[in-house]
């Protein structure tokens, strides 16, 4: 598909996910995106979600699951903790777009 993000969200945590799901399309703005959700609850009907139900066996085991559903150009690996800002994932987007094959990462600002 291309030209869009696929955001891994692996999570653990019922009471928290929603949070950081919430912050994705405004970090977003316009760029396309799918967010790959795996989790040992669930399934919930999200939009544009892809939620793989899996029992526990740690974060990089998630990660791989969910990397081998995405299907963008672009993988961004989020966690349940974490609130993305506005635009956050858009800039990041066309960082990776000028900067081809390099490995991006947020600076992240506990508050």
């Amino acid at each position: 598909m291309g030209h869009m993000i696929s955001i891994i969200l692996p999570t653990v945590r019922p009471h928290l996910y929603r949070r950081a799901f919430d912050s994705i399309a405004a970090a977003c703005g316009t760029v396309r995106y799918e967010v790959i959700l795996v989790a040992d609850f669930g399934p919930e009907q999200l939009p544009n979600t892809t939620w793989i139900v899996r029992e526990r066996r740690g974060p990089i085991d998630a990660i791989w699951v969910a990397s081998l559903e995405a299907s963008a150009d672009y993988l961004f690996v989020f966690n349940d903790e974490s609130v993305l800002e506005d635009g956050a994932l858009a800039s990041l987007y066309y960082h990776a777009l000028m900067n081809p094959g390099r490995v991006l990462s947020p600076q992240s600002v506990p508050h």
